[in-house]
């Protein structure tokens, strides 16, 4: 048999989670198997890789008792096509290794609830419905958690690829990135009169996509998950105010049109541009506000994760995790 033979018969008996050697593959059945709970995380922690079923927890288990006995830094590769269940994957071997690395119970203001909570965060601004995913990363990153002994002790970020297109044109039945939704169906409303949120139909970078809701997402749930984040990360009114500012301002921009007329009453305009190239600066400028607005929202989050001390750092181990986006076929794919 060959190994898609075998991986079909194993997702058939609704065994999705295959090793292949270290490699451990996963068939997304797009549906809750109830086989990814906390209870069964629980039956993989101290366990040999070798001595269990197959499944991500055992993966994120085999690095994390690596770390401890061999002393030796570990690096999984999430790969896979859209809709494949890279994210889920990724989350799930972060709470694997927070668990694990504060007992039975994660203590709040920990580091390892800081890297749990650090999740919705870069969800909000960095991933977007498409035709294939509702929750799809627009942006890899690289995540190392830090440890000294079996415990987190911080953890940075690095991104890499944001799609910054989806910002000012999306693809029919694709979304804009989650947060421009969350805030408009979520903030309060005197919050969005005071940043001039109105309505996702009031917003040209809005419409290209034509899919301003979906139905296995609840944006204001999002949003107060979010908002959640944003505090026991500690970041300030004021930060929420800049990017309240931001976000609306990119939105608004999208919304500049421009027109040509011959003559004027009393002088002359002169552009050196025309309409077409005016629409392809504004576009520029606001993919340029929300990637540097992203990249600023990182640097500030592993300042929060960040170990105590640089000597802790540089004696620590780690456990790091690339995940890129999946590429999907569609009408429009850029990476400008």
């Amino acid at each position: 048999m060959t190994i898609l033979d075998n991986l079909k018969v194993r997702y058939n008996k609704k065994n999705i989670y295959t090793y292949i050697g270290n490699i451990l593959v996963t068939v997304n059945p797009y549906v809750d198997l109830l086989i990814d709970g906390l209870d069964v995380m629980a039956t993989y922690r101290n366990q040999p890789i070798a001595s269990m079923p197959p499944h991500v927890y055992g993966l994120a288990e085999g690095m994390y008792q690596n770390l401890l006995h061999d002393g030796v830094d570990q690096v999984v590769i999430i790969s896979g096509e859209s809709g494949a269940g890279k994210t889920e994957a990724f989350k799930r071997i972060l709470r694997h290794l927070a668990a694990s690395s504060e007992g039975d119970q994660i203590t709040w203001g920990s580091a390892a609830q800081g890297v749990l909570e650090s999740t919705p965060l870069l969800e909000s601004f960095g991933n977007a419905t498409t035709l294939r995913n509702d929750n799809s990363s627009r942006f890899g990153k690289f995540v190392e958690v830090f440890f000294t002994g079996p415990s987190i002790i911080g953890a940075r970020v690095t991104n890499y690829l944001l799609e910054k297109s989806r910002v000012v044109q999306q693809s029919t039945g694709e979304r804009n990135y989650h947060i421009f939704y969350q805030f408009l169906s979520g903030l309060d409303k005197e919050t969005k009169n005071a940043h001039h949120f109105t309505s996702v139909s009031d917003f040209a970078y809005l419409q290209y996509g034509k899919a301003s809701k979906v139905a296995s997402r609840s944006d204001p749930e999002a949003l107060h998950v979010l908002l959640n984040c944003w505090s026991n990360l500690r970041f300030t009114g004021e930060d929420m105010d800049l990017c309240l500012r931001i976000m609306s301002g990119v939105l608004h921009l999208g919304n500049v049109e421009f027109g040509e007329r011959d003559e004027t009453r009393a002088e002359a305009v002169r552009s050196p541009v025309n309409q077409q190239q005016a629409r392809v600066n504004r576009d520029s400028i606001a993919k340029c506000l929300y990637s540097k607005y992203f990249e600023l929202l990182v640097e500030e989050l592993n300042h929060r994760l960040a170990p105590p001390t640089v000597g802790e750092l540089e004696a620590s181990r780690s456990i790091s995790l690339l995940d890129i986006y999946g590429f999907e076929v569609g009408n429009v794919f850029f990476l400008t």
